[in-house]
C-alpha cells in the first residue's frame, strides 16, 4: 500500500505531516512517487484563510478521477477542519479523522469508512487524547531545517482567527521531550532548528516542581550539543517578556530573527481584533529588543511582522495609523493579509464593509513600503560574508541566513543540507545574491 499527502498551511500542519508519514510507514505503508500512484491519500487541511479551504474543495473532482481507474484508493481528511466543511466534506472523504487520535488510525482504516473528528476544544476528547500524537517522531522531509513543535492550540481567541476553534486549547509539550526531539534532529545532520507554536511566548511547563517559561526552554536548547541555530515562530507581543528578549540577544545559537505580528497599527482596530496589546507595548517591545540587541553587540535584528488590512470597520485614518507604525518599525519582512472573515470568529459577525478593491489598494501601499525598508535593510550585507544554512538547489544554491534572509549562490549540490560561507554580491528586496568563499 501507498500513501500521498497533501499539505496545506503552516509549518506546524507540515510537522504533522511529517508525523502522519512516520506513522503510515509504521503500518506498512510506503510512500507513492507522485499522486496518481496512492493508495491512500491524506489531505491535511488548513481553514486559516478561505482560500486554503478552497484549495481542498477543488481536489475532489481529482479524487473522483482516480478512483475511477483505483477503485480501492481511499481518502482521509484531517488537520484544521471547521465543522460546517466537516458536513460537506463528510461525502467526499473515506475518512475524516482528527490528528490527535493518529495513534489509533490503524484501527479506523480498517473500516470502509470513519468520519471522528471531535470538538478539539471538548473537555472530554481534551483528557483522552491532549497531544500525544507528539510522541509520534516526525519522517522531516528536509536534512538541514527542522520544525519542532513547543505546544498546540490556543486561548487567545483573536476575533478574526480559527485556531482556537480548529486546533483546541494551548497545550504545551514537556521540555524533556523537546530537547529530546531536537537532539535527534541535531544528529541527524539539521543546522537549523524552528521551534513552533501558535504563540510561542506563552510556553509554561513545569519539571521536578520548576516552572519552565519560553526564555528557560530557549537556554536548555541552546545547551546542546552540536552546530546548529535555533528560530522561533510565533510571538505575541502581549507574552514576550524582558526574559524572552534577553535570551534572543544572547545566545549566539538562536538567530537574531523576531517575527513579531502587529496586526494593526490602530488600537480601536486591534481592540476589535481582541489583541490584548496596544501600539504604544509593540512600539516597546520592540524598542527594547533593538536596545538588547546594542547592548550585547549582537548584529543587525531581522523584525518580521503580520498585518491584516481592511479588518471589518477599519477606515482610511484608521490605515494610515498602520502604515506610519509600518515605517516606524522599520520591518524588512512582513506577511500581509487581507481580511476575510472565517466562520465561528467573532469578527464574522460583523460587517465586512471594506472593499474589495480597497483591500487590495492597502495591501499595495504596505508591500511598497515594505519593499523599500527590506532593500535598505538587506544592502548593509553587500560586501559582507555570511554563514548561511543550505537548503536546495535549483538553478543556484538557495540558502537562508541568521537573519531569514535567502541568498542565492553558485555552487555543488553537494552542500545541500551543509553550513557555507557565502560573501553577498547584490542585495534586492527579497533576498541576496553572492559567491561561495
Amino acid at each position: 500500500m501507498r500513501y500521498h499527502i497533501e499539505t496545506f498551511g503552516c509549518q506546524m500542519n507540515n510537522n504533522d505531516s511529517e508525523r502522519i508519514a512516520h506513522y503510515l510507514e509504521r503500518c506498512n505503508y510506503q510512500p507513492a512517487s507522485s499522486l496518481k500512484e496512492a493508495d491512500l491519500i491524506v489531505v491535511n487541511m488548513c481553514s486559516v484563510r478561505q482560500s486554503a479551504v478552497d484549495r481542498v474543495y477543488g481536489l475532489i473532482p481529482k479524487f473522483k478521477e482516480l478512483k475511477k481507474k483505483n477503485p480501492d484508493l481511499k481518502t482521509v481528511l484531517t488537520g484544521c477542519v471547521l465543522k460546517q466543511d466537516q458536513k460537506k466534506l463528510k461525502s467526499k472523504f473515506d475518512y475524516i479523522l482528527s490528528k490527535k487520535t493518529l495513534r489509533q488510525w490503524d484501527q479506523f482504516l480498517e473500516q470502509d469508512q470513519w468520519d471522528y473528528l471531535p470538538d478539539p476544544r471538548n473537555e472530554k476528547f481534551q483528557q483522552q487524547y491532549d497531544a500525544d500524537y507528539f510522541e509520534i517522531p516526525p519522517k522531516n522531509q528536509e536534512k538541514a531545517r527542522v520544525y519542532v513543535p513547543i505546544s498546540t492550540g490556543c486561548d487567545n481567541f483573536c476575533s478574526f482567527c480559527v485556531v482556537p476553534h480548529a486546533r483546541g486549547p494551548e497545550v504545551c509539550r514537556d521540555p524533556n521531550e523537546i530537547e529530546q526531539e531536537v537532539r535527534q534532529a541535531v544528529k541527524r545532520g539539521a543546522k537549523e532548528i524552528w521551534l513552533l507554536g501558535q504563540n510561542v511566548n506563552s510556553y509554561q511547563q513545569r519539571t521536578d516542581r520548576k516552572k519552565i517559561t519560553f526564555a528557560d526552554l530557549l537556554r536548555r536548547v541552546s545547551d546542546i550539543e552540536g552546530k546548529f541555530r535555533i528560530k522561533f515562530t510565533s510571538s505575541n507581543p502581549e507574552d514576550f517578556d524582558q526574559r524572552s528578549i534577553e535570551a534572543l540577544a544572547e545566545l549566539d545559537r538562536v538567530a537574531p530573527y523576531l517575527n513579531l505580528p502587529l496586526q494593526s497599527g490602530n488600537d480601536e482596530i486591534l481592540d476589535k481584533m481582541n489583541r490584548p496589546y496596544s501600539v504604544q507595548q509593540y512600539q516597546r517591545v520592540v524598542q527594547e529588543t533593538r536596545k538588547a540587541f546594542q547592548r550585547k553587540n549582537s548584529g543587525p535584528l531581522s523584525l518580521s511582522t503580520d498585518i491584516i488590512v481592511g479588518f471589518p470597520g477599519e477606515t482610511k485614518r484608521q490605515f494610515r495609523d498602520t502604515v506610519e507604525v509600518f515605517k516606524e518599525m522599520k520591518f524588512d519582512m512582513a506577511y500581509i493579509a487581507q481580511y476575510s472573515p472565517r466562520p465561528r470568529t467573532a469578527a464574522s459577525k460583523l460587517k465586512d464593509d471594506v472593499s474589495q478593491e480597497e483591500k487590495k489598494r492597502r495591501e499595495k501601499v504596505l508591500t511598497e513600503i515594505l519593499k523599500r525598508q527590506a532593500l535598505e535593510f538587506n544592502r548593509q550585507f553587500t560586501g559582507e560574508t555570511t554563514t548561511v544554512v543550505t537548503l536546495n538547489k535549483e538553478q543556484r544554491l538557495i540558502g537562508k541566513t541568521k537573519q531569514n534572509k535567502t541568498v542565492k549562490f553558485p555552487g555543488s549540490k553537494d552542500l545541500i543540507g551543509k553550513f557555507a560561507s557565502v560573501k553577498v554580491k547584490k542585495a534586492s528586496p527579497w533576498g541576496l545574491t553572492g559567491k561561495l568563499i
